[in-house]
């Protein structure tokens, strides 16, 4: 995969002209939904390493369609 389909939350939330606040709150209903996330991980479209949530453009895609650009 391209580094460029890899981001943190903050520059996801930017790409797709959505709030830091939305994107952490799509991860928290995902995370309460033990299967569904566990789907997703095992897809390689979400993970979290230690503090850091890392989220792939096709994670972003679903949520919020095509990346919004300028």
């Amino acid at each position: 995969m391209d580094l460029k389909n890899i981001m943190g939350v903050q520059e996801a939330a930017e790409r797709w002209n959505v709030s830091v606040d939305t994107v952490n709150s799509r991860i928290r209903n995902l995370v309460k939904n033990t299967q569904k996330y566990s789907g997703m991980v095992d897809a390689g479209l979400i993970k979290q390493s230690h503090k850091t949530w890392i989220l792939t453009a096709e994670l972003m895609k679903i949520w919020f369609g095509e990346e919004k650009k300028d």
